[in-house]
Parts: C-alpha cells; structure tokens; sequence
C-alpha cells in the first residue's frame, strides 16, 4: 500500500471511530430524553470495519443490508418541530445545519413492509442535518417523516430559512404542503402547471402543452 492511500485509510478509519462514538453518545441523550418514546423508527450506525467510513446496519434494503454512516431517525409529523429543536440544543448533537430536504413517493411500493414502515401514508419527508463543529462535519443526521396525502408538513423556514426554496420545490414536484411557510408557490414549474410531476401516478408522457393554450385563450378573452 502506498503512503497516500495508507494516510487515506487511517484517516477515513479515525473519522468512522470518531463518529461512531458520537453517534453512540447521540444514542444515550435520545434515549434519556422525553421524546424516546415519540420515535418511531431508529437506526443506529455500528461500529465501522476500518478502514471504511461506512458502518454496516442491520436495517433491510430490497433483500439485502443497507450501509448507513449516518443515524436515521424516523418521527411523525407531529414531533417533528420537538425532534429539530432537541438536536439543535442538545449538546450530543448540535445539528445547526439544514444539509438538505426532499421528499419521497411510497405509491405502489414494490416493498409490502414500506407501507408499514411508513404509517401506511403514501408519502416521506427525508432530512438531512450536520453540525457546523468542526470536529463534527463529517457526522449527519437523517430524519423521516410519514406524510398523508392530503396533510401538511411543518414548515422549517422560522428555524432555518434556507429551507424556503427546498420546500417550495417539494411543494412544486410532490404536491406536499408545509404550514407555516411565507411563500409556498412552485419554483421549478410554471404557475398555472397541472400536477406534480414526481408523484409516482404522474403520467409519463406528461400532460402536453394544452393548458397553456387554454390560459392564452382564457387571458385573451379577459383581456378582449
């Protein structure tokens, strides 16, 4: 093994031990705080084989083990905004970062346990968190939440605004509502546009250009 790939294994083998034994301490201040008993699904990394970064799971994926390097929480909506604010604020965490936020369609799900998984709702909500630590920045934190087809989400704009436009974008693509947000309209596709073109019963030709058609026709007889 040459220097640089022995300095790039010890190294991706030191940044596994030091979050594993974060994610260990992350554990313990779950588990002693009152929303234990409101998770609905927890994963936690085990110890990694050096030198991989990734930590292998006990968690299924399609038949086989799913690799995780990171705790995956899974909360209802409900307690979503108490999760947040807990692993802002608790010590073990401090995840003052909103890495990113996206959405996912469960409809006619090959997987029969995703519909149990999920709370039977047709829709998740995927967060990713990380702390702006410098000793922490390779840590991250994953946070699920079943969505209803016709529910909303609370919207995490009044804690990290940078979640406007994400949030606008799930809206505009999956049709998934955040109360609380200043702003929700489409971002991605056009005002008068038909459907959300990631939910999984879109069609997948589209649905044409027709409704443009119709609204120059409808402007130009208001407008006549």
């Amino acid at each position: 093994m040459s220097i640089e790939k022995f300095t790039t294994a010890t190294a991706a083998s030191k940044i596994a031990e030091q979050n594993n034994s974060l994610y260990t301490r992350q554990k313990e201040a779950l588990s002693a705080s009152a929303l234990t008993d409101k998770i609905l699904y927890a994963a936690w990394p085990s110890d990694a084989d050096a030198p991989h970064l990734h930590a292998a799971t006990p968690v299924m994926r399609d038949g086989g083990h799913a690799t995780i390097d990171y705790p995956t929480l899974r909360v209802a909506k409900e307690n979503f905004i108490a999760l947040v604010n807990f692993i802002r604020s608790d010590a073990a965490f401090t995840c003052d970062f909103l890495l990113d936020l996206t959405a996912i369609d469960l409809l006619h799900s090959p997987r029969e346990t995703d519909a149990i998984e999920n709370q039977g709702k047709r829709f998740r909500m995927i967060y990713l968190f990380r702390s702006t630590k410098p000793e922490r920045r390779s840590a991250a934190l994953r946070i699920e939440v079943p969505v209803g087809e016709n529910e909303d989400v609370p919207s995490l704009v009044g804690i990290w605004a940078g979640a406007n436009w994400p949030e606008r974008e799930v809206f505009d693509l999956f049709g998934i509502h955040f109360s609380g947000h200043p702003d929700l309209r489409r971002i991605l596709m056009p005002d008068n546009y038909r459907g959300h073109p990631l939910r999984k019963d879109f069609p997948v030709k589209g649905i044409g250009e027709d409704y443009l058609i119709e609204d120059l026709l409808y402007k130009r007889r208001n407008v006549d």
